[in-house]
C-alpha cells in the first residue's frame, strides 16, 4: 500500500518570524498495509517528539538533558538486541550528534520500527498467523505484518517566509529506506537530480555492509537480486528479515537550496520510478499546471505503460523555480518522443492482450 502524509500543521499558527517546517512522505507498504499506515499516522510524531525530547534547537543544554539523550539511545540499542537479535547484535547504529537533526530522524526511525514490531495489533481475528521474531534465544509473535519502504523530506527556511517563494533559500533533509525515490529538478538546466539512492542487494554499499553478516544472496526467476525474501535491504517492519540484517536505519542527506534553485520535488514510489526514469518524470511534471495535476499524470502514465500492475504513488512539491520549471535545457521536450513511443508501444500491446 503507498500512502503519502500530507505536511505537518502545528497547532497553533507560528508568530511572525518564525521558521518553518514542512513534512512529506512517500510510503509503500508490502505484505499488507500495517506498515505504512502505522507509517502515515505516527511517522511524523515520532520525529516531532524526538526533537523536542533531545532539546533540538537548544543553544545551551544542561548535563543532565545530555545524560537523557545518552540513555535513551543506549536503551533503544538494548532493546533491539534483545527482541530481534541478529544483526543487532553485532552493530550499533551510527546516531551521530543526537542533537541534530539527522541524529533525532535515526532515533525516530529506529523507535517507530521497534515500536512497529512489538506493539500489539489490530488485525481481525482469523488472518494468517503473525511473523515471529526468533532471535536465537526465545519466539515472540509479532502481531503486525509486512513491512514498508519510506522517503521523507523536511524542507525549513530560516523566516517564516514559505520554501515555495523564488526569492527564499531552505533546507532539505531526507531520510529514506528501500526503493521509494526523492527527485529535485533543476531550474537552470531542467535535468533531474537524484536524492535518494535504492537500497537493493546490488547496491555496492548495500553489498559491503551486508556480507559482513549474511552469506546468500539469491537471485529470483526475474534476475532480480534479493537478500532473504526481500527485493530491498532497508525497510520498516519485515521482522523475520531483520535478524539477517534488513535495517531500518535511514539514509540521510542534508542540501542547501538557493533562491529558486530547483522548480520542484517529486516524492515517488517504486510503482513509477521502476517504470519511468528519474528525467522522464522530471518532464512530465514541467507539462502540468499545478503539481496536483501533475502528481496524477505521473500516476496515471506509469500505469498506462507498464503491465505488471505495480501500485503508483507520487507527491509532486512546488519549489522556488516552479514558474520557470520548462525554462530549463529542453524544457519537458528531453524525452517527449521517448514517452509518446512508450505509449504507442503500451497501446499496440494491449490490443493484442485482447485478440
Amino acid at each position: 500500500m503507498k500512502i503519502a502524509p500530507s505536511p505537518i500543521k502545528p497547532k497553533v499558527p507560528p508568530p511572525p518570524g518564525d521558521p518553518s517546517v514542512f513534512y512529506f512522505g512517500v510510503f509503500d507498504g508490502h505484505g499488507g498495509e500495517d506498515c505504512s499506515r502505522f507509517l502515515k499516522e505516527n511517522l511524523h510524531t515520532y520525529i516531532e517528539e524526538g526533537a523536542k525530547n533531545f532539546g533540538l534547537g537548544k543553544q545551551e543544554e544542561p548535563d543532565e538533558c545530555e545524560k537523557i539523550r545518552h540513555d535513551t539511545q543506549e536503551e533503544l540499542v538494548a532493546q533491539w538486541r534483545d527482541t530481534v537479535g541478529g544483526y543487532f547484535r553485532r552493530f550499533k547504529p551510527d546516531f551521530g550528534p543526537i542533537a541534530d537533526v539527522e541524529g533525532v530522524l535515526m532515533y525516530a526511525f529506529l523507535r517507530a520500527d521497534m515500536d512497529f514490531i512489538t506493539k500489539v495489533g489490530t488485525g481481525d481475528e482469523g488472518e494468517s498467523a503473525p511473523e515471529t521474531i526468533d532471535n536465537g534465544n526465545k519466539t515472540k509473535a509479532n502481531p503486525f505484518k509486512g513491512g514498508s519502504t519510506a522517503s521523507i523530506a523536511l524542507i525549513s527556511t530560516a523566516t517564516a517566509t514559505p520554501f515555495w517563494n523564488p526569492s527564499t533559500s531552505a533546507t532539505l533533509i531526507t531520510a529514506h529506506l528501500g526503493d521509494t525515490r526523492i527527485v529535485l529538478c533543476s531550474t537552470e538546466t531542467g535535468l533531474a537530480v537524484p536524492v535518494t539512492t535504492n537500497h537493493h542487494p546490488s547496491s555496492p554499499a548495500e553489498t559491503r555492509r551486508l556480507r559482513r553478516y549474511a552469506t546468500a544472496f539469491v537471485s529470483d526467476s526475474f534476475g532480480e537480486e534479493r537478500f532473504g525474501v526481500l527485493a530491498n535491504t532497508r525497510s520498516f517492519g519485515d521482522v523475520s528479515q531483520k535478524r539477517l540484517g534488513v535495517s531500518a536505519e535511514p539514509e540521510i542527506t542534508r542540501r542547501e537550496i538557493h533562491p529558486a534553485e530547483f522548480s520542484f520535488m517529486v516524492l515517488v514510489s517504486d510503482g513509477v520510478s521502476a517504470t519511468l526514469t528519474d528525467q522522464e518524470i522530471c518532464d512530465i511534471v514541467k507539462e502540468c499546471k499545478t503539481p496536483d495535476e501533475a502528481s496524477k499524470e505521473l500516476v496515471e502514465f506509469a500505469e498506462e505503460v507498464t503491465t505488471e500492475g505495480d501500485n503508483a504513488t507520487a507527491v509532486v512539491v512546488r519549489l522556488g523555480g516552479w514558474e520557470k520549471r520548462g525554462v530549463g535545457g529542453e524544457g519537458y521536450m528531453g524525452t517527449k518522443d521517448l514517452r509518446a513511443w512508450r505509449r504507442d508501444e503500451a497501446l499496440v500491446g494491449s490490443r493484442g492482450r485482447r485478440m
